[in-house]
């Protein structure tokens, strides 16, 4: 008898409070329309916005992520020649920017080339304003180890010197200051691939 009253009593408040009853329902359907408006965006891709244009660049199919970082940058390097050693130290020439600098580290997919991985990201590039800073492949540019170690700081960017690739770029993206990308591209002793992508979007020249 006391179940059937409440029954009665649960029906009589839904009867009366109409919009109360289904006050959660709306709530709930409001945030599964705000997730499908908004997807999650892709972190192996690399995205920068201008004025009524942006540079998008997507990662390699199947690569691995093995790192990504994004920060403000205020002495990043972009090497314009290979690395040199005079009296002891490494010596490059270089182009020093400051900007919102995005970086990741990628590990190509079994049996893919470092050319295949570079070829990938330039011929993204191609579809830009772009003026090419500087390009190298083999030994022409230079020791694997100085770029790895002296210029990325990345241990896993260490590798064969007969198979590696570099690029320096500069997009020309209306409603910003420049953006330069940087790609290097390289074999390693134990045949796995490994794809570094640095993309600045310059900051505005300071007043002087």
């Amino acid at each position: 008898m006391a179940l059937r009253l409440s029954v009665c009593f649960v029906f009589l408040f839904v009867l009366a409070h109409p919009a109360l009853a289904l006050g959660e329902r709306s709530v709930s359907l409001g945030a599964t329309d705000t997730a499908q408006d908004n997807p999650p965006t892709d972190e192996a891709s690399v995205s920068v916005m201008g004025e009524g244009a942006s540079l998008r660049i997507k990662g390699f199919p199947g690569a691995s992520l093995e790192a990504s970082s994004r920060q403000h940058a205020d002495d990043y390097l972009v090497a314009l020649g290979t690395y040199r050693k005079i009296r002891g130290l490494w010596r490059v020439e270089e182009l020093r920017l400051r900007g919102d600098l995005q970086r990741k580290t990628f590990r190509l997919p079994d049996n893919h080339t470092p050319r295949e991985g570079f070829l990938f990201v330039t011929k993204q590039l191609q579809q830009y304003p772009l003026r090419e800073l500087f390009v190298c492949e083999s030994r022409d540019c230079g020791e694997s180890n100085s770029w790895a170690n002296n210029h990325f700081n990345i241990l896993q960017l260490y590798g064969l010197d007969q198979y590696q690739y570099y690029g320096a770029y500069e997009v020309m993206l209306p409603g910003t200051n420049g953006v330069y990308v940087t790609v290097y591209a390289v074999l390693r002793g134990n045949k796995r691939v490994y794809l570094q992508l640095e993309v600045l979007r310059r900051d505005a020249p300071e007043a002087r």
